[in-house]
């Protein structure tokens, strides 16, 4: 991954929308509308099911499926991660989460997408990426599960932001990674009531998060690969 902009930053091309010489870079560190996109080529799917312990495997494995029909499909890369997202959140049971990502040359964190909140109370917004729970994602590059985020004072600034009025009580993150540079974290919330998360979610959107990153590389190398192409 050594296609980058002069600050550092990701260049990534619209795959859905490659045709030769006409392949066009998107900044990944820019801040996009979020502007969700569900009924094409997937249909919707409902937010806050309840995830069995006993079905984990299941629901990993419809996941896995559901994430690499994305590859090749005709989405920019903002509904592909609106998609993604989705999928990983319907897995897990979650009723809020989101994509945080990292600019890494403000270092900070700002929504690249989220589900289960209002929008105008994410667009713009902007953490620092050394900071809360998303913050201690990326330093210890592991994935965690918080059953009382009441008692956790990482979620004041953060976390909190995208619950979009559910009584949230439990949450979970996990790195995202493309090509081995840190790219953002990927976070689940679940309400008080219903059943909650357990490291067997944790570990289903773990997997989520690791399929996620090399959907995203597999995307940005045949977007440098369509854009070669069309420089002939």
């Amino acid at each position: 991954l050594d296609d980058e902009e002069e600050d550092g930053s990701l260049k990534l091309v619209n795959f859905g929308q490659i045709t030769p010489g006409a392949a066009e870079p998107i900044d990944l560190d820019s801040p996009h509308r979020f502007q969700s996109q569900f009924n094409d080529p997937l249909q919707e799917l409902s937010l806050g099911g309840a995830v069995e312990t006993s079905g984990a495997g299941f629901a990993r494995a419809k996941m896995a499926e559901d994430l690499f029909r994305l590859v090749n499909a005709p989405l920019s890369f903002q509904s592909l991660a609106e998609h993604s997202l989705q999928i990983v959140a319907v897995a897990v049971g979650a009723e809020a989460a989101a994509i945080l990502e990292i600019d890494h040359s403000a270092q900070e964190f700002f929504f690249r997408a989220s589900l289960g909140s209002d929008r105008s109370k994410v667009e713009g917004v902007r953490l620092p990426r050394d900071a809360g729970f998303a913050g201690d994602i990326i330093a210890k590059g592991a994935p965690e599960l918080v059953r009382d985020i009441s008692r956790d004072a990482r979620f004041q600034q953060s976390i909190l932001r995208i619950t979009g009025g559910i009584d949230a009580h439990d949450a979970m993150a996990a790195p995202l990674i493309i090509g081995g540079r840190e790219f953002g974290v990927l976070e689940a919330l679940k309400g008080s009531s219903g059943i909650s998360f357990d490291e067997s979610t944790l570990e289903t959107l773990a997997s989520g998060a690791q399929m996620i990153g090399k959907i995203f590389e597999t995307r940005f190398l045949l977007g440098r690969l369509a854009g070669k192409h069309g420089r002939r």
